[in-house]
């Protein structure tokens, strides 16, 4: 499968609602189970989501884990406050999470994603060191283990973008951002080197922004949309994917225009 075909399969066919996916499974004051786990992923995929985000990182033994914060504090209630990358995977498989979930691989997660034929966001996080290691880390398991139909790569990170946009030739890639986009300029680099997609925060979006976002990416995502009015607003507008901490309402809202 070619990139041209992973595109043609997650843009939004006219006249459909936008896919929908679980912010790192699925969040929220009323949610038992932690973020980023199989259990959260089972939580989104059962109330009706497309697929799910979720984001990766390096352990310190090069295990690319399933953890969005640099540290372990905020996902253990402060239970435990090592740094993910100071410690191996071994030893990050002992921390119980809440809803006595464990800390999994990407490994496991495109294994689950298979059995769930579900969609997969992937963001690469990047903290101010070492981006490359961890695209190539991900492109290696990728290449055993992916689909480039179901699968999408995204980091805030440019350099990690195009490093995996790269490496993984026949995969969307796309960059995510929270700050407004000179689409006269800036994203030209990232255009030329295979980053087809493009993910502002949904803030930046009106009528406006949107056409010019679609007249340089042949994607445009969005994140993390929990007010329904605005995933409906979002629907109208004509993004290709909302993700959202609460798919369920996401999608309630959707079926009601």
């Amino acid at each position: 499968m070619s990139r041209q075909a992973a595109l043609r399969y997650w843009r939004c066919p006219e006249g459909r609602r936008p896919w929908v996916l679980g912010h790192r499974g699925v969040r929220g004051p009323h949610v038992s189970v932690a973020e980023n786990t199989l259990g959260a992923f089972d939580a989104a995929i059962a109330a009706g989501a497309d697929g799910v985000e979720l984001d990766v990182r390096l352990a310190k033994d090069a295990a690319v884990v399933v953890m969005h914060d640099e540290t372990l504090s905020r996902v253990t209630l402060g239970a435990h406050t090592e740094r993910v990358d100071a410690l191996t995977l071994a030893e990050l498989r002992t921390v119980v999470l809440p809803g006595e979930q464990r800390i999994s691989t990407l490994e496991e997660v495109l294994a689950w994603s298979k059995l769930q034929q579900c969609r997969l966001n992937v963001e690469l996080k990047y903290d101010g060191h070492g981006p490359t290691p961890l695209a190539e880390h991900v492109a290696a398991l990728v290449a055993s283990n992916g689909s480039p139909e179901r699968l999408l790569f995204s980091s805030f990170d440019a350099t990690t973008a195009l490093d995996l946009a790269q490496r993984l030739e026949d995969y969307v890639v796309a960059w995510l951002t929270e700050d407004p986009v000179d689409v006269t300029r800036a994203p030209q680099v990232l255009l030329e080197h295979g980053i087809v997609a493009i993910h502002p925060k949904h803030a930046l979006l009106n009528a406006t922004t949107l056409r010019a976002l679609r007249e340089r990416f042949a994607l445009v995502n969005t994140w993390t949309v929990n007010d329904t009015t605005r995933v409906t607003d979002l629907a109208a507008l004509g993004v290709d994917t909302i993700i959202t901490d609460d798919p369920a309402a996401a999608l309630g809202a959707l079926a009601e225009v």
